[in-house]
């Protein structure tokens, strides 16, 4: 639920610390409706560095903290910045309601919104984020080699994802898509389109899993259907999403790059194509300036000769067809045609394995034979 309301009994305000009072904490607490009725309270330390930051905000480690009996657990409270559009700020309220559990998708918690009023009668807004603390590695960090936590560790699964990306790249992608595809079907079977799958919105978490990890422009699909705009979209849409960074061309369905809807779910199967390609070549099949790029996607087919298996070559023309329709329909269409390209490759394995096991015993009987 978002909440508009705050626990006065917490101020957010933002005093001015003397030098020799900076390490001491200044504990900002966090309370909506729903949070009340729950129980429970957001908190973090304004003095302890942000963990991350981006054009929207600043990132803290937080706790969810249960009023009744003091348990507390690990979240990610976003500060949004004061100046930014209004249209970020309903987009954010967008995504803090995407509260969706999966294996494969960050869960979101909650939106709060707080106000004081200041020493000159103004009033003073102030907005949150509140979503799951998880720990990793993007998918872009993993491709470009980078392991390592923010605190310089290896991070186990990145090192080992890291690896097979060297020595078998298509198994890389398996896990890699497989996961991806996962989170897309809960959030496409739970009525939203996410319109911006790239690899630094997809985590390697420390505990082993591939995680969607921002909902930044995703949109409701039931309102795509019904606006279906048949001129350039409302306030400029797309060309905000462009000019603020949400999206990328290159990773971008032709629908988008020409700002008019409808955009569906085959708009993700898009992308999810491209990074198909991504992840077992290393880069993505386009090339050139933005111009050239957008071109391709109009006019040509996505060159997949790279590829060396057929099947997956397959499977990526059809994800990156230029005409939605003629896409994998659903998420489903998509994860179906890997397993059947993939599965093979398993039964294979296990072939040789069980060759390998039968040689092996075969091997030592010869050898007890030959010393009788």
């Amino acid at each position: 639920m978002l909440n508009s309301m705050f626990d006065s009994n917490n101020s957010d305000s933002q005093k001015t610390l003397n030098p020799v009072d900076r390490h001491l904490p200044e504990i900002i607490r966090l309370r909506g409706e729903s949070e009340k009725q729950k129980g429970i309270f957001y908190e973090f330390d304004m003095n302890v560095a942000p963990i991350d930051e981006d054009r929207l905000g600043k990132v803290y480690r937080g706790f969810c903290v249960n009023e009744r009996n003091g348990a507390r657990r690990s979240v990610a409270i976003k500060k949004l910045y004061m100046d930014l559009p209004l249209y970020d700020y309903e987009h954010a309220k967008l995504e803090a309601s995407m509260q969706l559990k999966s294996d494969n998708l960050v869960e979101k918690l909650g939106y709060i919104e707080t106000q004081m009023v200041s020493d000159h009668g103004e009033v003073i807004k102030r907005r949150y984020i509140i979503s799951e603390q998880i720990d990793g590695v993007t998918l872009y960090d993993v491709l470009k080699d980078k392991t390592k936590d923010r605190d310089g560790e290896d991070i186990p699964f990145a090192v080992k994802m890291r690896r097979d990306y060297t020595n078998d790249t298509e198994h890389f992608a398996q896990k890699v898509i497989m996961g991806v595809l996962s989170g897309l079907k809960v959030l496409h079977d739970n009525g939203y389109i996410h319109l911006c799958i790239a690899p630094w919105h997809i985590m390697l978490t420390t505990d082993g899993r591939i995680k969607l990890i921002d909902f930044g422009i995703a949109k409701q699909l039931s309102r795509v259907q019904r606006e279906r705009y048949r001129d350039r979209c409302k306030d400029n849409e797309v060309e905000i999403m462009y000019r603020y960074g949400y999206v990328s061309f290159y990773y971008a369905a032709p629908e988008m790059t020409l700002s008019y809807n409808p955009y569906n779910m085959t708009t993700d199967l898009y992308s999810v194509g491209i990074m198909l390609y991504e992840c077992i070549v290393g880069y993505t099949p386009q090339e050139g300036s933005n111009y050239d790029v957008v071109n391709m996607q109009l006019h040509k087919k996505i060159p997949v000769d790279k590829i060396n298996n057929r099947s997956i070559r397959r499977v990526i023309a059809k994800a990156c067809e230029n005409k939605p329709d003629k896409r994998y329909q659903s998420c489903d269409d998509m994860l179906d045609a890997l397993g059947k390209v993939f599965e093979p490759c398993k039964l294979s394995k296990w072939f040789m394995y069980v060759f390998e096991c039968i040689y092996s015993l075969l091997h030592k009987r010869a050898s007890v034979d030959n010393k009788v």
